[in-house]
């Protein structure tokens, strides 16, 4: 049979071998009926190799389609001025500009992007090249309210302060979801489990005392009442369960929603609690496997953040198996984009991404600096100011 894969202008030569081969070992009186199956495998063999054939070469076509027509450098060239907003539409026009806009344009890589907000301005801005900016409008509904903005898998949240309105608002797509009303002034973002385009996103709320979910499809709010989970901190999900940090006694609890279900896990933790307070602890999800990272207040408190030369970051995985914090050394080739007082946490792979592994991208809630960490040592790649209401971590797509 392998002999019909070597070329599609040998297979009828293949095929009389077979035959050949065959008729000396069969009688003469079975002979016919196997010479008729011997000829049908062979037809179904040489169809499916030539269908294999085919296939592979119009998708080698459709690669080279588009850079067939234009030079590689004048695609490069325009997708690399290109708003990410049409960077991305324009890879939903055909198959081949589907593959060949992430191959090119920077804003279609996995790395996600510094979104800048300041009044009724939405500014896009690359971590990796200072220079690279862009403006994103958003629909005039937004303009001139006050919201209290998050950013998951692409999507901003949206929370007004005068009203009950929450949206969901894909600034690359311009794609909007109004949510059912939300009587609850005080409600802030927890967690956003996926797009909202999925039908399994779990999209989590709350306030003083209260839970709120919401998933695709819903026509109001499903309400937990009488949870502490405004004390629930950097929460993540893996494989359907939900998994936070409980401050102030830095307790891991997992739980799930639709009934809520919570379990506190009997994890010790990584350092005495009195040392413990003075880090800010992030729970990250990277590669299936859980992580904490512990960067030491020192940050936020030193008043000369331009001289600070080192940081204190410690690096924690969990073993469930063992209920134990197992200290790392390194984090690989992984990369993290992270933001204090925020349930922002992105791992990426840094050679997909083509950027530096084994480092982090943190933002600071209060000052809004951005921070470049790599071996214990800190710089500043981005400063705030005043006039920056948030800064968040937000990764183009149209999903």
């Amino acid at each position: 049979v392998s002999a019909f894969t070597i070329a599609s202008k040998e297979v009828g030569g293949s095929i009389l071998k077979l035959l050949d081969f065959a008729k000396e070992r069969v009688l003469r009186a079975k002979w016919r009926m196997t010479k008729v199956k011997l000829i049908i495998i062979c037809m179904w063999i040489n169809s499916r190799f030539a269908k294999e054939q085919q296939s592979k070469k119009k998708r080698m076509q459709g690669d080279k389609a588009v850079t067939r027509s234009i030079p590689i450098d004048i695609v490069e060239s325009v997708l690399m001025r290109m708003n990410p907003k049409d960077a991305v539409r324009l890879s939903t026009t055909c198959k081949n500009w589907r593959a060949t806009t992430p191959r090119y344009d920077p804003t279609m890589s996995k790395i996600p992007w510094l979104l800048i907000i300041a009044d009724d301005f939405y500014t896009l801005q690359s971590i990796i090249d200072e220079n690279m900016s862009f403006k994103i409008e958003i629909p005039s509904f937004f303009r001139g309210r006050k919201f209290n903005g998050d950013a998951s898998h692409g999507w901003l949240v949206l929370r007004s302060k005068q009203s009950d309105i929450v949206s969901l608002l894909n600034p690359f797509s311009r794609a909007r979801l109004d949510l059912p009303a939300l009587n609850c002034p005080g409600a802030f973002f927890l967690h956003m489990s996926s797009p909202p385009t999925n039908p399994d996103c779990l999209l989590l709320l709350v306030d003083a005392k209260n839970l709120y979910i919401w998933r695709p499809g819903d026509k109001s709010w499903n309400i937990e009442k009488n949870v502490n989970a405004r004390y629930y901190k950097s929460i993540i999900r893996i494989q359907e369960q939900f998994y936070a940090i409980v401050v102030p006694d830095f307790e891991l609890v997992t739980f799930q929603v639709l009934p809520l279900r919570v379990k506190k896990l009997d994890v010790p933790p990584p350092i005495d609690i009195d040392n413990l307070m003075e880090y800010d602890l992030t729970l990250v999800e990277s590669c299936g496997k859980i992580l904490l990272v512990c960067i030491h207040s020192s940050l936020f408190f030193t008043a000369d953040r331009d001289n600070l030369k080192e940081l204190n970051v410690i690096l924690f995985q969990l073993d469930l198996k063992n209920e134990i914090w197992i200290k790392m050394e390194s984090l690989g080739d992984q990369t993290l984009f992270l933001k204090n007082k925020n349930n922002q946490t992105i791992s990426i792979s840094a050679p997909e991404a083509k950027c530096c592994g084994n480092s982090i991208y943190f933002i600071d809630n209060w000052s809004r600096d951005v921070y470049f960490i790599e071996k214990h040592s800190i710089r500043i790649v981005s400063r705030g100011s005043y006039s920056i209401n948030r800064r968040l971590w937000i990764t183009p797509n149209l999903i």
